[in-house]
């Protein structure tokens, strides 16, 4: 993620409207969606290209979990998990929940 396009695109914006690493200042992985979808605008041929590129990160980035969204609920719901699972199994859903979104909302092609 680091060395492609994404970062490069981002960084050139003002500092104070990307995520960064605290430590590195590097641009960091996860970024708020319209803010992703600006940088693989600016890296792309026309709109076509950029739906589908945004469509690829997305589904790169879901496929990126061992488990998937039904899976984490499925466990959430069976109890017995400690604290920190649980905040786990809750902010995984959300993540996951949002990237369908997403891809539900881009046009089909």
């Amino acid at each position: 993620w680091e060395a492609g396009p994404g970062p490069q695109a981002l960084g050139a914006l003002r500092k104070n409207t990307v995520v960064r690493n605290k430590a590195s200042n590097k641009v960091a992985r996860w970024q708020p969606a319209a803010l992703a979808r600006a940088a693989v605008a600016h890296i792309s041929d026309g709109e076509e290209e950029a739906n589908e590129r945004y469509r690829a990160l997305l589904e790169r980035e879901l496929g990126s979990y061992a488990t998937t969204r039904q899976e984490d609920e499925e466990e959430q719901e069976r109890g017995g998990c400690g604290a920190r699972k649980g905040w786990a199994l809750q902010f995984r859903i959300q993540a996951k929940r949002l990237l369908e979104r997403e891809l539900e909302a881009l046009p089909i092609i």
